[in-house]
């Protein structure tokens, strides 16, 4: 505020004069991650960026912001139909996707058969979908990556929110355990379902049972202003009951723990990781108990770095480990009175090792150019038993002529291949440019599945002497235009074509028994 007053300078004298408070509203200032001009000037294409603030102003399901059903909006996105998981990606399959939080795939991404996403999106900070121009550090899958990384806790004040939904409930949780040192956030989810099935008249749906819940959470400390470490686990579970007689359920189990740090022009993000998938169904019928629980158990260590160049752009370079434990799941009697009789089925074990290099490269002012280098390596391990069949025939069980027994360690298989990664941008204005693309993937499990709708006791297999891995090369073209009207709002444009080769794409015979079936090779 402003005072007037009158001063009598015909003496020394001393005055006073105390300040007062005054606001002033400034207008609303917006910080983004990402410049209005990003998809031009971008090299990659293919990619599509979201915030956890847009994921929850789209349209959602009974009051629950999803991931999935978000990224359903987007082109070339698409799913075989309500009610089924997973979603396709420029015609891959729905097992051609690697998703991960924060950095761990999840081989499962779906709570009651589809209807709802397994991420809590009260935890998501954003997500990242690389339908083309995938970068060289990711690999394993042969159609998209879905990449969602979580929120770190508040490290100044505790907070808390939730809500009520007519299928869920959540729960947030975040806040500081040292202060401006160390956060965690928890954040859980549960269902409600069961409450309306008891009130259907059918009595096979009174008898039904349908829920599910997840929790998350992350622990972050800072060592130092350019340094920190953190951990994160994730815990999802779903159960479905038909009446009494059949349990259907799946489940995910994981724990990481991450490394950042930043040194001068490098920087490095160590991850290492423990995850359990478990899926199967439970017989309930008196006589005819039984259960099948096949499971999926990775171990994998990473290490990714990042070397800044300044006027020569960026070098990413990185190297990972993964070992898997696949068990097919033995169907075994649960009660002693149970008429079903025991069928074992194996544990396979495999190893898979990448290495990788990239380089983001400006020439001049209207040229940029991403180009890298992966190469993968998978190993089928001991112990296992084998089949070979006669040559020049059909595989089939009267074709089966030897079997082959591995003991532990054994290489069995092995298969690996460079997959090269190129996108180039030309900007031929400042709200303009034209993309070219180029990446090849290779995927070494695969989804046995012979019905259109994926089921989440479908079974998951390894590479082996009869399957080998996919490989899929895509060539892409794409156009990217931004308008802006009077009021400085920018309206993004793009057009992109696309060409996709798959290699060794599983296909089956009429009436294929996958289930239980230690010869699925025939």
């Amino acid at each position: 505020k402003f005072k007037t007053g009158r001063i009598d300078l015909k003496e020394n004298a001393s005055m006073n004069i105390f300040l007062e408070k005054a606001e002033q509203i400034l207008d609303e200032v917006v910080i983004s991650a990402e410049k209005s001009d990003a998809n031009v000037n971008r090299t990659m294409m293919g990619v599509e960026k979201m915030s956890s603030k847009t994921l929850k102003k789209l349209p959602n399901l009974m009051g629950e912001a999803d991931v999935i059903r978000s990224i359903m909006l987007l082109p070339g996105v698409s799913t075989v139909g309500e009610g089924a998981s997973g979603f396709n990606v420029r015609g891959g399959n729905v097992d051609q996707n690697l998703v991960l939080l924060d950095g761990v795939p999840l081989f499962n991404t779906s709570h009651l058969f589809g209807f709802f996403t397994g991420f809590n999106a009260d935890m998501v900070q954003d997500l990242s979908l690389y339908k083309g121009g995938i970068p060289s550090m990711y690999g394993g899958r042969a159609s998209s990556v879905l990449d969602v990384r979580v929120k770190e806790g508040n490290f100044e004040k505790w907070g808390i929110q939730g809500g009520v939904g007519p299928i869920s409930s959540r729960l947030l949780i975040d806040g500081p355990l040292i202060k401006g040192k160390t956060s965690l956030i928890l954040g859980a989810r549960g269902s409600v379902s069961d409450f309306y099935l008891g009130y259907f008249p059918n009595p096979a749906l009174k008898k039904s049972k349908a829920d599910f819940y997840d929790v998350n959470f992350k622990l972050t400390h800072k060592l130092n202003e350019n340094q920190r470490i953190s951990l994160s686990g994730y815990i999802s579970h779903d159960g479905f009951k038909f009446a009494s007689d059949t349990l259907y359920s799946w489940q995910t189990q994981s724990i990481s723990f991450k490394h950042n740090a930043l040194w001068g022009k490098l920087s490095h993000n160590f991850t290492a990781f423990v995850s359990d998938y478990q899926y199967g169904i439970e017989g309930l019928k008196s006589g005819l108990e039984f259960d099948w629980k096949p499971s999926i158990k990775q171990r994998t260590v990473r290490e990714d770095l990042s070397l800044d160049l300044k006027g020569r752009g960026r070098i990413d370079f990185g190297a990972e480990l993964n070992l898997y434990q696949n068990d097919a799941g033995t169907f075994r009697p649960t009660t002693s009175s149970s008429e079903v009789n025991e069928f074992p089925m194996q544990v396979e074990n495999s190893r898979e090792m990448a290495i990788y290099a990239g380089h983001s490269l400006p020439i001049g002012k209207r040229i940029s150019l991403d180009y890298g280098l992966r190469y993968a390596y998978f190993q089928l391990l001991g112990p296992l038993k084998t089949y070979q069949y006669q040559t020049g025939t059909p595989r089939t069980l009267n074709s089966l002529m030897d079997t082959l027994s591995f003991a532990s360690s054994d290489l069995i298989q092995s298969y690996g291949g460079l997959e090269p990664r190129l996108s180039l941008a030309v900007k031929l204005d400042s709200s303009t440019s034209v993309k070219l693309g180029f990446n090849r993937m290779q995927q070494f499990m695969h989804l046995l599945s012979n019905t259109m709708a994926i089921s989440p006791v479908d079974i998951w297999k390894n590479s082996n002497a009869y399957l080998p891995q996919q490989v899929a090369d895509q060539f892409s073209l794409g156009v990217f235009k931004n308008f802006t009207n009077a009021q400085n709002a920018v309206f993004e444009a793009s057009a992109e074509l696309y060409y996709k080769r798959l290699s060794n794409v599983i296909d089956y015979i009429d009436g294929a028994a996958l289930y239980l079936n230690p010869t699925v090779e025939t």
